[in-house]
């Protein structure tokens, strides 16, 4: 089955992890992964996206189908596709996040960058960049290779961080280039050659919350010349993402509209499913 998207004889199989040696530094902290893989399985935010993304993609794909996970860190969002019945595959240029993501039981992990000298053209039936390409400072240029990298028809899903104005000290320490608003975002998928299918903010309750004790505290900060320690990050973090109840309450409303396929006008997130579509690219 894999033999169809990918050039295997240029991968090595180390530990079950399909690898592809040489320079795979991305703009994502080792540290950040490893506080990732202790906070994702009980955190509110993390499971609230991943019920988002997996509605949206049941909405649009059969059960079965191949869906490639690319950038996917410890594995979170593809073991959850794996779960709901799909044949995941992750990509995840780290070897830490593939090494974490194999404890998940992930049958195909490629630690790699999903590019042309490992993907075969015109293959990819179905892609998700899951918190992704504000990672990579020519989002443009990747989506370009990706569509290439696509089947004709063939669907993908992005989520990324909302407004530039949500800058906070967790945008720095992520290693982020960019936050996008909804429309920046439809505008260059189509400037790339693919068709806007379905568009939306999410996490809009947490608007407010996000202001108050995340960008206000950066900019005072940032005003007065203070850091916060690295252990001082990391607490908050933990106790950002615990499970609340009452988080997972408020945003049940927002689910239920999501997953009738109705779009929110302002979030935390934005979500994009996308299609490529070759035909209507050249009547253009």
């Amino acid at each position: 089955m894999i033999e169809e998207y990918l050039y295997l004889d240029k991968l090595k199989i180390i530990n079950g992890i399909y690898v592809l040696e040489g320079d795979n530094t991305v703009s994502y902290p080792n540290e950040s992964r490893e506080l990732l893989n202790e906070i994702e399985d009980n955190s509110f935010w993390f499971n609230h996206r991943n019920k988002v993304i997996i509605s949206v993609v049941e909405r649009r794909l059969p059960k079965g189908s191949v869906f490639f996970d690319v950038g996917g860190g410890n594995g979170y969002v593809a073991s959850a596709l794996q779960r709901a019945g799909y044949e995941a595959v992750l990509f995840e240029p780290a070897i830490i996040g593939a090494e974490f993501a194999k404890k998940r039981n992930i049958e195909y992990i490629f630690c790699a960058f999903f590019d042309r000298h490992i993907i075969k053209k015109n293959s990819i039936p179905a892609l998700g960049l899951f918190d992704v390409i504000e990672h990579i400072e020519n989002d443009s240029g990747f989506l370009s290779e990706v569509y290439e990298l696509m089947a004709e028809d063939g669907m993908i899903f992005i989520t990324v961080p909302a407004y530039n104005k949500l800058w906070s000290k967790s945008d720095d320490r992520a290693g982020h280039f960019r936050r996008y608003n909804l429309e920046e975002l439809k505008e260059k998928l189509e400037a790339t050659g693919f068709t806007i299918n379905y568009a939306t903010y999410f996490f809009s309750v947490l608007l407010l919350a996000v202001y108050f004790f995340r960008v206000i505290p950066y900019k005072i900060n940032k005003r007065n010349g203070k850091k916060k320690s690295e252990e001082k990050t990391k607490k908050q973090a933990r106790k950002t993402h615990q499970n609340f109840f009452l988080s997972e309450l408020l945003l049940k409303s927002e689910f239920n509209r999501i997953k009738q396929n109705k779009s929110l006008k302002f979030g935390g997130s934005v979500l994009i499913v996308a299609e490529k579509n070759e035909k209507k690219r050249k009547l253009q």
